[in-house]
């Protein structure tokens, strides 16, 4: 993959700037030097006033208007001077300055109100503090474990630190309370064994221990329930909806082939909760959709996100679909680091679940093929164009887990969820079978006579007994 070099390309630029630094230039902290990469010349393109968030004490600090005398040069490149009310605090704060002519890579800068304020931190490494008095350390038996072996144990101490004491009675003082220590010690030695019997789940005792074992896992026992999973599936070219209802196996710890229907199971479908099927598109199939990152310092998706860009347009993604992103570990020994994702919602706040944009700095090669374009349209045609790029967005809950390597990292689509077992159909008639029945009857028992009143038993109701084809 080639290398993008971001502030080179902007330095070597012509037609894009960007924000080099930040410097403060007085003692209260209310002049800003904002310096660029190079000396592209953008007064007049602002479209909007320059901002200054991300505080804690004070979240956001107001910049006063720019005047035509606060644009300058110094060394070949262009110096924008800016001026706040009162400075902020001692956060790190970001400018954000709006204009086309900016890269939007170098458009903002994080910096701090503080930068030149005095520091009392020392780097000096901190003196070890002196090391104890050195002392007699007393034996200590790891193995006891019960009322005698810890009896022993405190018996062998007293001799070790009170020689003077010969007294081993009974009835004497000390070793009543020498007595009455190793039985509270044998309580504890008791209940140590039980709590380490119930931190496996080959010796756990209690259902309680169980059910916390399996959330650690995050798995929620529940009675009579089916397994579940999500797939991903490799769809041909014209196929637009993997539909409820089809089966996929898996083997069994014995061999046996375990089936698995795509769905959420028949409560759901039976409640009408549920698409009847999932969106799919060849576009979405594994190694079709690539990450894509504007400079060579991003290529690490930080845990916590909740969007990415992807090479390439056309992908058609729907809203609320769920999306694979898979990173190879990496040593091949190692598992790869999966999570599936869900776009945003038509109906979700926060913005659109894809929007296709371009990345003008680095131009691709135009190619015919696609969808996906790996370009976009550029006027007058030429055999180099923009790159293509989609933003695409999920939601909240599904932040990411943990850092990706995107170099590492592909996604994927087509991703339906399934649930073990399989569907089927029985009917019968709810009275006993007649003669010209297609349809089995059900067998017709005696049920328990019902309490009408206290002593008083009334007729007993016939109950309808109907045995399942499919066990």
């Amino acid at each position: 993959m080639a290398s993008r070099d971001r502030r080179t390309a902007v330095l070597q630029s012509d037609a894009y700037n960007g924000i080099d630094f930040v410097e403060i230039a007085n003692q209260q902290q209310t002049v800003l030097n904002v310096h660029f990469l190079n000396a592209v010349e953008f007064v007049g393109t602002l479209t909007g006033q320059p901002t200054i968030t991300g505080g804690e004490t004070i979240p956001t600090v107001a910049v006063l208007p720019i005047a035509d005398t606060d644009w300058g040069f110094d060394d070949g490149h262009v110096v924008l001077t800016l001026r706040v009310t009162a400075p902020g605090d001692f956060s790190t704060y970001t400018l954000t300055i709006p204009s086309p002519v900016l890269d939007r890579f170098f458009d903002h800068v994080a910096f701090s109100f503080k930068a030149g304020c005095p520091s009392d931190l020392d780097c000096e490494p901190v003196v070890p503090p002196c090391p104890p008095p050195a002392a007699d350390v007393p034996p200590i038996n790891y193995l006891a474990k019960d009322f005698l072996s810890f009896r022993q144990a405190l018996l062998d101490f007293s001799a070790l630190r009170y020689p003077q004491w010969q007294e081993r009675s009974e009835a004497d003082f000390g070793v009543m309370f020498l007595e009455a220590l190793s039985a509270l010690a044998d309580d504890l030695s008791y209940t140590q064994d039980r709590i380490a019997a119930e931190a496996t789940l080959a010796t756990a005792t209690q259902r309680r221990s169980i059910v916390r074992h399996a959330r650690l896992v995050d798995y929620e026992p529940t009675p009579a329930v089916s397994a579940s999973v999500m797939l991903r599936f490799d769809v041909a070219p014209g196929v637009a909806t993997i539909p409820d209802g089809v089966a996929v196996m898996a083997p069994g710890p014995d061999g046996e082939a375990i089936v698995f229907e795509t769905g959420s199971g028949l409560r759901t479908r039976l409640l009408g909760s549920v698409l009847s099927s999932v969106p799919a598109n060849a576009l979405w199939n594994a190694g079709r959709i690539a990450p894509y990152w504007f400079d060579d310092s991003e290529r690490c998706l930080k845990a916590g996100a909740t969007e990415m860009y992807v090479l390439g347009r056309g992908f058609d993604f729907q809203p609320g679909q769920w999306l694979l992103i898979e990173t190879a570990a990496a040593s091949t020994a190692d598992p790869p680091l999966r999570q599936i994702v869900q776009l945003l919602d038509a109906g979700d706040a926060g913005g659109s679940w894809a929007s296709e944009e371009c990345d003008d700095l680095f131009l691709s090669p135009v190619t015919a093929d696609g969808p996906p374009w790996l370009t976009c349209a550029a006027s007058p045609p030429a055999a180099m164009a923009p790159t293509a790029v989609t933003r695409i967005r999920w939601r909240a809950q599904d932040q990411l887990a943990a850092d990706r390597d995107l170099t590492r990292t592909v996604l994927a689509g087509n991703i339906a969820p399934a649930t073990q077992g399989r569907t089927v159909q029985d009917a019968f008639v709810v009275r006993p079978p007649a003669l010209g029945d297609t349809e089995p009857g059900t067998i017709v028992r005696t049920g328990a006579r019902p309490v009408t009143a206290p002593g008083v038993s009334g007729s007993p109701p016939p109950t309808h007994l109907h045995t399942l084809a499919n066990a």
